[in-house]
């Protein structure tokens, strides 16, 4: 019978033993798996945010073309909008010297 005691002794411990050999390997497990879970968020964020500064600058780039675009339209029409203007006075300064000269049959200066 002490045999039997001492072997169910023994096998208790070796029960005890895989115990906590099983809950320190959990604890390990769970520990590495947050870590890996912290790095890929890290990776994640630090990935995210050059995605963002990236397509800033591709945004502020754009951003520039599109006012120099807008800039150089409104340059063009201006001048259109001076020469057709220069060109509506020389009309105009004829057509009323072609009028004042047939209806006063004389020229206009």
């Amino acid at each position: 019978m002490e045999k039997r005691s001492q072997s169910l002794d023994e096998a208790s411990d070796l029960w005890d033993e895989a115990t906590r050999a099983t809950e320190s390997a959990e604890n390990t497990i769970a520990v590495a798996i947050q870590d890996a879970r912290n790095t890929g968020y890290s990776v994640l964020d630090k990935a995210r945010g050059e995605a963002q500064q990236g397509a800033k600058a591709e945004l502020d780039k754009a951003r520039l073309e599109a006012q120099a675009v807008i800039r150089e339209g409104r340059l063009a029409l201006s001048r259109q909008a001076a020469q057709a203007v220069k060109d509506l006075e020389q009309t105009s300064s004829h057509l009323a010297s072609e009028l004042t000269h047939r209806i006063l049959g004389r020229d206009v200066t």
